[in-house]
């Protein structure tokens, strides 16, 4: 577990990615933004969070297909370097 507070999600990394509120299939996106702290639209632009942070609506991602995803829609990829 102490392993997975050190990973960190960053821009560029590819994600497994979940549409329509995490029900579709999982489809590979890459992360284009990150914004932490995530409350009623406003929030922090950042370069990385780490991934044990990356659970709910507080952490929101832009990805390069042109959607955007709440952090339980997106799953760390095994083998990705952060």
């Amino acid at each position: 577990m102490k392993k997975e507070k050190t990973m960190k999600l960053k821009i560029d990394d590819e994600v497994e990615w979940r549409d329509s509120w995490g029900t579709a299939s999982p489809k590979v996106a890459t992360v284009s933004d990150i914004t932490t702290n995530h409350v009623h639209g406003t929030g922090i632009n950042v370069n990385e969070v780490e991934w044990w942070k990356v659970k709910d609506e507080t952490v929101v991602v832009c990805l390069t297909n042109g959607s955007w995803a709440y952090g339980y829609q997106i799953k760390r990829i095994r083998g990705n370097k952060s």
